[in-house]
């Protein structure tokens, strides 16, 4: 004897499986908590005996001193210097110290009069996919969990290109650390398929200097589009109505 599965049920029970066998996926930003390291190496951590990492400018950062302090390296070696990995200066300066979410080590934006600070990922984060939808969210805060002012640069770049997402996470100005997002869906980048991506962090035009911002915990994370993941449920139906 036959048992037979009512269609209702069955579309439901492939959805989910198609829902479930497609799941968020977070992709590893090198940099992303703006760990220092030794100069020269991407496994030898860095940790700061006081004192802060200046990034002036848009020269490589590599070799940056610590001012006011020193470094403990992971190998018991100590130094001066340290390397940030992952990330490239566009414009502005930057400090590195520890600041962020539970005095976790983070990066301060600070503006200039008309002018604006912001780095970019050193590498491509990923290339964008078919049916994907993108999400990328940090931490965000003011020193000393002061008030957060200015306008922010945060974006998503396809090639290069800043993309415009379909919706914002924005925190209030309160300074306590909270998270910002920006959601792109896959609808709006059906046209950038296949386009490598990076991420820009910072503060954007118009930020007076003294203003500060302050980034951590950086990540990307994807995840199949609701539809695409129904319309995969629907052929497998079909191709069980076939089999009967």
């Amino acid at each position: 004897m036959k048992t037979r599965i009512p269609w209702a049920a069955a579309a439901v029970a492939v959805t989910s499986l198609a829902l479930a066998t497609n799941p968020a996926h977070s992709a590893v930003i090198l940099g992303g908590d703006f760990q220092l390291y030794q100069p020269g190496s991407t496994t030898v951590t860095a940790e700061l005996t006081g004192g802060y990492v200046p990034w002036s400018g848009v020269i490589p950062p590599t070799n940056l001193t610590v001012g006011g302090g020193s470094a403990i390296y992971s190998d018991s070696t100590t130094g001066a210097t340290v390397d940030l990995v992952g990330w490239t200066k566009i414009q502005g300066n930057a400090d590195v110290y520890y600041h962020g979410p539970g005095d976790s080590m983070a990066i301060s934006f600070f503006g200039s009069w008309g002018g604006n600070s912001r780095v970019v990922t050193a590498a491509s984060v990923g290339t964008i996919g078919a049916g994907l939808d993108y999400t990328i969210s940090a931490m965000i805060g003011g020193p000393g969990n002061g008030p957060i002012s200015g306008p922010l640069a945060f974006h998503l770049l396809a090639n290069g290109v800043e993309l415009t997402p379909d919706s914002s996470v924005n925190p209030d100005t309160s300074g306590s650390f909270q998270t910002i997002s920006r959601t792109y869906g896959a609808a709006t980048l059906a046209g950038v398929v296949g386009q490598q991506m990076t991420i820009v962090v910072g503060v954007a035009d118009g930020n007076d200097i003294g203003d500060r911002v302050i980034f951590d915990d950086v990540s990307l994370t994807s995840i199949p589009e609701p539809s695409a993941a129904l319309l995969g449920g629907v052929g497998v139906l079909a191709l069980l109505r076939r089999r009967r």
